[in-house]
This record gives structure tokens, C-alpha cells and sequence, in this order.
């Protein structure tokens, strides 16, 4: 009985640590990106799996589009696969700078010339004091309703 709570002391007290560490990561990137430290915000990005994230939302985003008028064929797709991806992804390289993504983190917005390319919320106004408020609406199960 007493390994048993041992071991459950040791999971809870991970897990603690293991969420502790992510809050205190993501306070820091806010903290960064408020005052505009461009090379703490890249330090501490992992700009490879935001590459791949950004590649593969834009090659979904054009297999949605093209499919809302008609089905589309596989070829059509195993194209935009490889040869949009290699495209999107030499996009991507190019505005992934330094500067660009603490520009997008502080301000929410990249801009090139007087045309604005992308539109979100802003990570310095994240208020990280209420990290584990936020974290405490997370629920692993849905809740069903009869």
C-alpha cells in the first residue's frame, strides 16, 4: 500500500512539475515578446514544428478551397502534398525571420509594405498570472448530458 502512494506522490508531483515548467516557459515567451527581444522569442520557439504547422495549415486550407466546388481527385492532392508543400514551405522560410515572428507575437500581425498578412490575437496581451486558471477549464473527458 505505501508503493502505491508513493508512486502516486511521484506521478502528481511529475505532472506538477511537468505543467510548472510549461508555465513558467510560456510567461517567459510573453515576457519576450512584450518587450520586443527578438532573439529570446526565437531561442525559445521551435521554428522547425512552427514551419510544419504553418505548411500543412496552408496546404489544408488550399485542398479545402479547391474541394468546396468539387471533389478532389488524388492526384490533385498527392500534388498539393509535395509540391505545394515544398512551396509553402520556401514561403514560410522566408517570413519566419527574427523579426517577423516577434513582430507577429507582440503585435499580431506581419506586415509587408502597406498590406497586412496575417490577423491574431497578440501574445504579449496574454495575462499569464491566470496560467493555472485557465488551465483548471481543461477537462481530459467531455462531459455527456442526457
Amino acid at each position: 500500500m505505501r508503493w502505491f502512494f508513493g508512486a502516486l506522490l511521484a506521478a502528481v508531483t511529475g505532472f506538477g512539475v511537468y505543467i510548472g515548467s510549461a508555465v513558467v516557459s510560456l510567461s517567459r515567451l510573453v515576457e519576450a515578446a512584450r518587450v520586443g527581444d527578438g532573439a529570446t522569442v526565437f531561442e525559445r520557439t521551435d521554428t522547425a514544428r512552427v514551419r510544419r504547422s504553418l505548411v500543412d495549415q496552408i496546404v489544408s486550407a488550399y485542398l479545402r478551397q479547391i474541394g468546396a466546388d468539387r471533389p478532389v481527385k488524388p492526384l490533385e492532392r498527392l500534388a498539393a502534398n509535395t509540391y505545394g508543400a515544398t512551396i509553402a514551405d520556401a514561403m514560410i522560410a522566408k517570413m519566419l525571420t527574427e523579426e517577423n515572428l516577434t513582430r507577429l507575437l507582440k503585435t499580431g500581425t506581419i506586415t509587408s509594405g502597406d498590406v497586412s498578412a496575417a490577423n491574431m490575437l497578440r501574445l504579449g496581451e496574454l495575462d499569464t498570472s491566470t496560467s493555472f486558471k485557465l488551465l483548471s477549464r481543461l477537462a481530459l473527458v467531455k462531459p455527456v448530458s442526457f
